[in-house]
């Protein structure tokens, strides 16, 4: 039996962690170990979010990891992180309350109201902007990649994986463009 050549594209691959990890890492284990040539396409190696080390036991020599550049969108980011640290700010004004009077209570009800609000409204236009999601700046480094990768091992199918859903954007625009199956996964 000959080889099937496979391009799984996958965000969320070892070093980072997670549930959604574990399942693209075992699929390329044991699609290798069942006689596929596995190709894993990827972002590059960073220290944000959740990094699980030990999850590269599952990356075995015959499994070959490609990783590219992504865009990320900064101003948002940055957004994001003052209304993180605003709320991390919250345990502060805990103590303030339970040193007050009613008067105190009300606003600082209102006050967190109010920021729950503005923040459900931010994430509201955060999420319009970033369709399908904030890692829309993989495509134009994935995409040439991969193209790269078809062409020089013969992939006969492309896996993605989501979330997040630019991965199958990234899945779409090949399969029309190279002429190989594609499999999208939504877990």
């Amino acid at each position: 039996m000959r080889n099937r050549n496979i391009l799984i594209i996958a965000y969320y691959y070892p070093p980072k962690g997670g549930a959604g990890v574990q399942r693209t890492a075992k699929f390329a284990k044991y699609l290798s170990k069942y006689g596929f040539d596995v190709h894993v396409l990827t972002v590059k190696e960073d220290k944000k979010g959740l990094i699980d080390e030990s999850l590269k036991i599952d990356i075995k020599d015959d499994i070959k990891v490609y990783r590219t550049d992504i865009d990320e969108p900064n101003f948002i980011d940055k957004l994001v992180n003052i209304s993180n640290k605003n709320i991390m700010d919250k345990s502060s004004e805990k103590a303030i309350v339970k040193s007050s009077d009613d008067n105190n209570k009300f606003f600082y009800k209102f006050k967190k109201n109010l920021r729950n609000f503005a923040k459900k409204i931010f994430l509201d236009i955060y999420n319009l902007i970033y369709v399908p999601d904030d890692k829309k700046g993989w495509i134009k480094y994935a995409v040439p990649e991969a193209k790269k990768i078809i062409k020089e091992n013969n992939i006969e199918l492309i896996y993605t994986t989501s979330s997040p859903y630019t991965t199958h954007m990234i899945g779409y625009e090949l399969a029309n463009e190279m002429d190989v199956k594609w499999i999208a996964d939504f877990r």
